[in-house]
């Protein structure tokens, strides 16, 4: 294998080659001329005592070896070749990333006809030339598809990222949010409007990506993963031009959108209403407060209201301005009390005056038990600012008496 590297073999002089040669040949003599093992063990423990004696190994197999890095794999004298040429101060240039890259892509495609499919449309859609030769592009196109392959590859093995209640991500997996700079609320607001785009096409192009992401939270990932990698995290469909969301639907075999008069399971889509005075219905001023105060939380409290607006709601993303019953399906969706981020009132829940009691006596036990305390719950110190179910799980996680 040749990674179109060029031997670059500088020599320090016949004086010094003498004498390392001899070094060579004596423990050649030594450990016996027919002993493979010892020289393998020899490379070996090289490439651990030396990292740049590790990439001369590897530039050295990729121009002599074809590109075989187990030293078991060659003769005795290719080893001593090599460590002749190491310790006499040979060196090669070693071969630039993108060429490393470009060497496993293509292997792959030899491998995997799933594989190259997917390079394939991946080239087919992001390249500017559209070649489907990896040794055509830059080290940053490359690492970008590979990154690609591997949120592809985590998202299948997960069968669909999940959500539990709680509102944290399942089993250790990272929800994928926007690169970048928090958006705006002017953006925001823009990026919720319903007018018509004024390009039939368009429109069609943006329904059949929201009834999509509509179909399951796989699709929403999907979807999600594509604006974080490619479309600068912008998730709106409505904000990118009709090339990227075709690029998308080909890519993905979006199908035609669905109805918008009913949401998944046969549910009416619900409407968006004007925007609610405060104090004339308790009970939505209650789940107003809660949905926002969810928001406030971080960047991925907001993402998931933001995508169950644009997803299910028509993209407004003012909790205000829907129904009650609508803000309660947000909320039991993904484990929010309906009074989340109220004020605590000591003696008004005993149940949690009595969990807020145990942590704040677990704290004053000493200084690891503060520590463990504020690793769990992050920046919000003060116990009475959360639920009690997580009040409860600290505690039982932890053995807080």
């Amino acid at each position: 294998m040749s990674l179109g590297m060029q031997p670059a073999v500088q020599y320090q002089g016949q004086q010094e080659w003498e004498p390392v040669s001899a070094v060579v040949e004596a423990l050649a003599l030594a450990v016996g001329h027919s002993d493979h093992a010892a020289w393998v063990a020899q490379v070996k423990d090289l490439q651990r005592q030396d990292h740049i004696a590790k990439d001369q190994w590897h530039a050295y197999v990729d121009v002599h070896g074809q590109g075989t890095r187990d030293p078991s794999k060659h003769t005795v004298e290719f080893l001593q070749g090599f460590l002749n040429f190491f310790h006499s101060g040979g060196r090669l240039q070693p071969a630039d990333d993108a060429a490393e890259l470009a060497h496993y892509i293509k292997m792959g495609q030899k491998k995997s006809q799933n594989w190259k499919n997917v390079w394939q449309q991946y080239c087919t859609a992001f390249s500017p030339t559209g070649k489907h030769d990896p040794a055509t592009y830059d080290e940053q196109f490359l690492t970008k598809f590979l990154d690609y392959m591997a949120q592809l590859a985590t998202m299948s093995m997960m069968g669909v990222a999940q959500m539990p209640a709680s509102g944290l991500p399942a089993s250790g997996l990272q929800p994928m949010l926007a690169n970048g700079s928090e958006p705006s609320l002017k953006r925001a607001r823009e990026s919720s409007s319903m007018a018509s785009s004024g390009d039939p096409v368009k429109d069609s192009l943006i329904n059949r990506v929201k009834s999509f992401q509509r179909q399951g939270d796989q699709n929403k990932q999907l979807w999600w993963m594509y604006c974080d990698n490619f479309l600068g995290g912008v998730r709106d469909p409505s904000r990118h031009d009709s090339s990227k969301l075709q690029e998308f639907v080909d890519a993905h075999g979006v199908p035609e959108a669905q109805p918008r008069d009913r949401m998944p399971g046969g549910s009416l889509q619900a409407t968006s209403l004007p925007a609610a005075v405060p104090g004339l219905d308790p009970v939505k001023d209650k789940l107003v407060n809660a949905v926002k105060s969810y928001q406030r939380e971080g960047e991925m409290h907001r993402e998931l209201w933001w995508n169950f607006c644009d997803t299910q709601f028509g993209g407004v993303r003012d909790p205000s301005r829907h129904d009650v019953n609508s803000l309660r399906q947000f909320l039991a969706a993904n484990g929010v009390p309906e009074n989340f981020g109220e004020p605590y009132v000591p003696g008004l829940d005993p149940v949690k005056d009595h969990f807020v009691n145990r942590v704040k006596q677990y704290q004053k036990g000493g200084e690891q038990n503060r520590e463990i305390w504020a690793t769990f719950c992050g920046h919000k110190r003060d116990p009475a600012r959360h639920d009690t179910s997580t009040l409860q799980q600290f505690c039982e996680a932890y053995g807080v008496p």
